[in-house]
């Protein structure tokens, strides 16, 4: 009921934003570094200082200013992509490696994603302390929802019901009605709340602290703490193995990655990258963890089972996050 709810939302949002522009063609893709390849999954990277979004074994993008967060859509057809540097985000066709979408947004957008149903993505335009709307179909952000100083990033519960924000700049989070398009609660977390993953099963929320350096484990129900977890030096990436017993954390001023047994909330490992990893995300199966590490230009593969790195893809300049296709 909920996702015919929120699809006539989006269609009546669409219908009083009145008529899209036209689609902005982008720029040409470009190939990569070395020949193209199968992947073995749909790994894909945003490239800050090169301004572009790549396919792990594929293609090079060229996209807009500072590319930092993005998403890849269910079907695996799309990506759609933070310039922060312009105040938009991109839309790219995955068969083709070409943008399909330029789309003015907020000020300063960073973490991006689409909606589990439907035909709606957010972005946290850390800017203006907003969550914008954007109706993919109309391409434009059809609504600017106030949330709180310095939103980050975003994460949707298992349900798709429900969305949660990290709101840097007022120590919060702010948890959304997916289907009303409002904020239902606001809950106070100390330490600059940056990053968030939530389980599998819906009922933990994992946020990175900047100031405190560590990760909290928080029930999704009441939001009672479970659980904290020191961490190397930040900016922090997160993600979560598929069944929901490892997290991975990068810290991006020092050269680990850190696994934590989710259950105990105590360090298992850190995995030696190189400096500056910062994006991260695990595969479907599990067996491996993708790192984003900027000073070598490389997403690192490292092996789930061994915690030890598999082998190192040379990418373009400064690759920032990472998004991976199921």
């Amino acid at each position: 009921m909920r996702r015919h709810a929120l699809l006539s939302a989006a269609l009546l949002l669409c219908a009083c934003a009145g008529d899209a522009p036209d689609a902005d063609a982008g720029p040409d893709a470009r190939p990569g570094e070395g020949p193209d390849r199968a992947a073995p999954a749909g790994v894909f990277y945003t490239l800050e200082e090169a301004g572009a979004v790549g396919r792990l074994g594929g293609r090079e993008t060229a996209a807009g200013a500072r590319m930092t967060y993005l998403d890849v859509s269910a079907d695996g057809t799309r990506v759609i992509a933070s310039a922060t540097g312009e105040n938009a985000v991109y839309v790219i066709d995955v068969q083709s490696g070409v943008v399909t979408d330029t789309i003015p947004v907020g000020t300063s957008p960073k973490g991006v994603r689409f909606a589990p149903f439907g035909s709606l993505a957010f972005v946290a335009n850390e800017g203006d302390g907003t969550l914008g709307v954007i109706a993919l179909a109309r391409s434009r952000m059809i609504q600017e929802v106030p949330v709180g100083a310095m939103p980050h990033n975003i994460a949707f519960d298992p349900t798709g019901q429900l969305m949660y924000v990290t709101l840097q700049g007022a120590d919060q989070f702010a948890i959304m009605d997916l289907e009303m398009l409002n904020v239902v609660d606001t809950v106070g977390v100390a330490g600059q709340p940056h990053n968030l993953a939530i389980s599998p099963d819906g009922e933990t929320l994992y946020i990175t602290l900047l100031e405190r350096r560590e990760l909290l484990a928080l029930t999704l129900a009441g939001s009672v703490v479970r659980g904290r977890a020191p961490l190397p030096e930040p900016h922090y990436g997160i993600a979560l193995s598929p069944d929901g017993r490892r997290a991975y954390v990068t810290g991006m001023g020092g050269s680990v990655v850190r696994v934590i047994d989710t259950g105990s909330m105590s360090a298992v490992a850190d995995v030696e990258v190189g400096a500056g990893p910062h994006g991260v995300a695990t595969n479907g199966a599990g067996d491996e963890v993708y790192v984003a590490v900027r000073s070598s230009n490389e997403i690192v593969v490292i092996d789930a089972a061994t915690n030890t790195v598999k082998r190192r893809e040379p990418v373009g300049r400064a690759p920032f996050w990472l998004a991976v296709s199921r």
